[in-house]
């Protein structure tokens, strides 16, 4: 009989939370039986011990154990999104003399990372983060149409001018009506406008995917959605991961500013409106 599984601590670290990604997205691949770590392991070409001590962050995940958990795990991307972080921490580690403790009982993984497997659900918490943007608005992909979801930023920018807004574009837009969205975001906010002393309003794409992996992010300083293949049905956007605590929010944010000077720009009408649509 298995033994039960030793609750995590997500909030503990970065690599803490990445364990604790990878824990969750496991158990969410079957039901009975669940998909154990030694299963995983055999699938990603990794031992069963590895996946574990990377679940309990007391073992450093490397680039191929991550691309190997994207190919088998519904991750969309979260966990590359995650790894530069990851490393951080460790780097931190090893520069302070100090080893990763094993995690201890504490806040329960549901608390921080909840999955919604509904198209309503989803758009219904990414519009909870643009609502509750105060400061940032972090958002990224080429994919959206839901106009409902789009007005609402606009709204949020029009209302709100102290928000900073990052648009990060992976690939031309799918859809007319997300190039009409770039368009009205330049209307309302001018990029080169310094009057509050700080740029309010950044644009950019990365023309190969290639070079970054696409994601899909919505984050305010407060909380952050990050939408993942589908765990309904191929081909939906119905599924995402939502996290609550401000400070992996901000983390998400900071994420998208950091990527953000790799970009094209694309902060003028005229670029928006050279700007190819795919579908």
């Amino acid at each position: 009989m298995p033994r039960p599984l030793k609750p995590l601590n997500p909030y503990a670290s970065w690599p803490a939370l990445f364990g604790a990604a990878v824990q969750q997205l496991r158990l969410q691949l079957r039901a009975k039986p669940l998909v154990s770590q030694r299963e995983l392991g055999q699938r990603l070409g990794f031992d069963g011990s590895t996946v574990g001590a990377v679940e309990r962050a007391v073992l450093r995940p490397d680039a191929q154990f991550v691309e190997c958990c994207e190919r088998e795990l519904p991750a969309g991307g979260m966990l590359l999104a995650m790894l530069p972080l990851v490393d951080a921490a460790w780097d931190e580690w090893s520069r302070l003399g100090v080893r990763p403790r094993e995690l201890v009982p504490s806040a329960p993984c549901g608390e921080s990372l909840r999955l919604v497997t509904s198209h309503a659900d989803l758009l219904d918490e990414m519009a909870k983060v643009v609502k509750g943007a105060d400061e940032f608005l972090a958002v990224t992909g080429s994919r959206s149409r839901d106009t409902g979801y789009l007005s609402e930023i606009e709204r949020v920018l029009e209302d709100r001018p102290e928000v900073v807004h990052y648009r990060l574009l992976f690939g031309p837009p799918h859809h007319e009506a997300f190039r009409s969205h770039l368009l009205r975001l330049i209307t309302l906010r001018d990029p080169t406008d310094r009057s509050s002393g700080v740029k309010r309003l950044y644009i950019g794409i990365i023309d190969d995917p290639h070079d970054e992996p696409e994601r899909f992010i919505c984050a305010s300083e407060r909380r952050a959605v990050l939408a993942i293949p589908s765990v309904v049905t191929a081909g939906n956007f119905d599924s995402g991961v939502v996290f609550s605590k401000p400070q992996i929010a901000r983390a998400f944010v900071q994420h998208v500013k950091e990527v953000y000077p790799s970009t094209r720009r694309l902060e003028t009408k005229q670029a928006l409106r050279d700007l190819g649509v795919s579908q």
